[in-house]
């Protein structure tokens, strides 16, 4: 017997769910699987909730079974959301760290400028550093916390590699590579990646235009873009994964509080799982670089979310004059 199979937003099944009548479409449905169940933590999350509940609800007043299914990468408190699903204990499966097919090592920095544009330069510093411990070894995804920060960042990162002369780390004149990026540079609509293509550089953003976004995720995925600056379009929509991402800066701005406010688990859980290729790389590599006053909370924030059995999780401290590293490696 054939089965049909409906593929929608959370928002689009909420309307349908909502019609009632004999021949109600929600009545039909025998099985709902909700994605990125996590996004209950989200703007979104009312409109899930309101999905399990009249799902829950109605499977109490006709009688007919539908199963409930979540999934989420990103799940610190799955038990809290399985007994909202009322999931039985024996159908709940939980994945630790132990099951990631690339081991995260992970480096916390912390940032002691307090003045921003000082902070701001502090912070490419460390960039700068990060990426040239895997220049012409392993792509290196950056991200930033607004679309103009991207190119603001990447046009200072390849300033740098011009002013100590270590470009030729990036890309070699006369490679397949080099070619291919200038001739692509001369085809995109948006200046600044237009600017930054031929160097082994890119940005990615929502605000770009479909095709230069597209045009960057396949020279990505093909190798050919070294060094990629992106908002979290990239940590939640497109699968893109690098050998190292560095998350520059923790602080978002909130219209609706308006004021800044700390990144939260999920987002940080969620920009890191993208750290290690699974078909190329034997480990991954993250690293959250933020105020130095921030390393306690996002230390045990992490350290909470990623409560192993049977690791080790070592720490050290490195302190230079600009910053303060702490690394943790899982074993």
């Amino acid at each position: 017997m054939a089965t049909q199979v409906i593929v929608c937003t959370p928002e689009k099944y909420d309307i349908v769910s909502r019609k009632g009548g004999e021949r109600a479409y929600s009545q039909l449905v025998r099985l709902v699987i909700i994605d990125e169940i996590h996004l209950l933590h989200d703007d979104r999350g009312p409109v899930l909730e309101a999905i399990v509940v009249r799902t829950l609800r109605q499977v109490e007043q006709t009688h007919d079974d539908c199963r409930l299914v979540g999934l989420s990468a990103t799940l610190p408190n799955y038990q809290d959301v399985a007994t909202f699903l009322r999931v039985k204990p024996e159908h709940l499966y939980y994945f630790d760290n132990s099951y990631r097919p690339v081991p995260l090592e992970q480096q916390y920095i912390g940032v002691t400028e307090k003045k921003a544009l000082k902070r701001f330069q502090a912070m490419n510093e460390v960039v700068y550093d990060k990426i040239m411990e895997h220049a012409g070894k392993s792509q290196v995804l950056i991200f930033v916390h607004s679309r103009k920060e991207t190119a603001k960042t990447a046009k200072a990162i390849r300033d740098a590699c011009l002013e100590k002369d270590t470009l030729s780390a990036f890309m070699r004149e006369g490679s397949a590579s080099t070619e291919i990026l200038r001739t692509e540079a001369e085809q995109v609509k948006n200046h600044d990646l237009k600017d930054l293509l031929p160097y082994g550089f890119a940005i990615h953003h929502a605000g770009m235009n479909r095709l230069d976004r597209t045009l960057v995720e396949d020279l990505f995925a093909d190798k050919h873009i070294q060094v990629l600056f992106s908002t979290a379009t990239l940590a939640w929509g497109v699968n893109l994964p690098a050998h190292t991402v560095i998350i520059k800066g923790t602080q978002i701005y909130n219209p609706e509080k308006g004021r800044w406010t700390e990144l939260g688990a999920l987002d940080v859980m969620q920009m890191l799982g993208r750290a290690g290729r699974p078909q190329y790389d034997s480990k991954g590599k993250g690293i959250l670089i933020t105020n130095h006053s921030e390393l306690q909370f996002y230390l045990s924030l992490m350290n909470q979310q990623n409560s192993f059995k049977n690791q080790f999780v070592s720490l050290f401290v490195e302190v230079r004059h600009d910053y303060v590293k702490i690394s943790c490696a899982s074993h």
